[in-house]
């Protein structure tokens, strides 16, 4: 199986590598590419080897996303990981920055050879902290749940209609359950990452604002979509997963 790492990134060519990027070039037999746009090359180019980085022409995470997702089919992928450039892998007693290229290298294992045998099997994420923790001798739990930030996709699905801006992990996740294929997550491992708080990125736009207008999108897709907030904060506009009934 033929698999593409892929890190869409945008306005932190030199805060990725305190996160990301260190562990990213310790990685062995793994095809990784950041993908950024054009007129920031030149700025990753001083952190990244070229051969690391796919420069794309593009305004918005919508088009972002839709690149990737072209590179793959163009490529002859047969999954992508994407995941955020402020994140990183870990597991209990494993949490160093030592680490984290190794748990990443088991992970990647376990997930890959699950879609090899599974060909119902469309997305996985590694898991949040705390279900990881509960579960840290299970491999997978999580049956058609939402997928994350972070997801191991077949690339056929990844493509975001214009108008669903954000919410690639929702959008997906719908779409795969709508065909009648699974979704899952990793739990051997987590995803440490910075929530809504990191420079650049999607912090560079108005993310209420988007979050909301591709909510009202997807209202007009799928059953069941209405507003709801991060963690409780309603200053954060998100989506209710739980009216959806896959939180």
């Amino acid at each position: 199986m033929k698999v593409l790492v892929a890190i869409p990134s945008y306005n932190r060519p030199y805060a990725i590598e305190k996160r990301t990027g260190f562990w990213l070039k310790k990685l062995k037999g793994i095809d990784y590419k950041i993908f950024v746009r054009e007129d920031q090359f030149l700025y990753y180019n001083q952190v990244f080897d070229e051969k690391n980085i796919v420069q794309i022409n593009v305004k918005t995470f919508r088009e972002t996303i839709n690149e990737i997702q072209k590179y793959a089919l163009l490529h002859n992928y047969d999954l992508v990981h994407k995941f955020d450039d402020d994140m990183s892998f870990k597991r209990l007693g494993m949490a160093k920055k030592a680490d984290v290229h190794l748990v990443y290298q088991q992970l990647y294992a376990d997930v890959v050879n699950s879609f090899i045998e599974d060909p119902d099997l469309y997305g996985v994420s590694v898991a949040k902290p705390m279900n990881h923790i509960r579960n840290k001798n299970t491999k997978f739990t999580r049956l058609n749940k939402c997928l994350y930030g972070n997801m191991f996709v077949r690339p056929e699905i990844m493509y975001l209609p214009k108008g669903v801006e954000l919410l690639d992990d929702v959008y997906n996740t719908l779409n795969i359950l709508k065909i009648g294929k699974k979704t899952s997550a990793y739990t051997l491992a987590y995803e440490d990452a910075i929530s809504l708080k990191n420079e650049g990125g999607l912090q560079s736009i108005d993310r209420n604002k988007a979050t909301l207008d591709t909510i009202n999108v997807l209202k007009k897709l799928f059953d069941n979509v209405r507003v709801g907030n991060h963690k409780g904060n309603e200053a954060i506009v998100d989506i209710d997963l739980k009216f959806l009934g896959i939180k």
